[in-house]
């Protein structure tokens, strides 16, 4: 059973006893920036993103979690900015 997340992350289980996945998601908003920081209070840190994918599996009983992009080009909610050349990269 599929789950989408937008706004927000999933904090308890849905009410099924099939296996559920967190099969599309990311911080809501773009707004606050792409950022390499592990830990600056953004929606974009690494420490972020980690504390929602924990959620989803441990406090949700998620048995997967699909992130919803994982690479692009400029300033997205990718986990991975690709340059525009396509030649180097940065992680968040």
């Amino acid at each position: 059973m599929p789950g989408h997340g937008y706004a927000g992350g999933a904090d308890f289980p849905l009410p099924t006893s099939k296996r559920t996945w967190m099969s599309e998601w990311a911080p809501s908003s773009v707004a606050d920036g792409w950022t390499e920081a592990r830990d600056s209070g953004k929606a974009t840190d690494g420490i972020r993103i980690a504390e929602r994918i924990h959620d989803t599996l441990a406090l949700a009983g998620g048995s997967g979690f699909v992130h919803w992009l994982g690479g692009s080009l400029g300033r997205t909610a990718a986990l991975i900015q690709i340059d525009d050349a396509g030649d180097t990269y940065r992680v968040s």
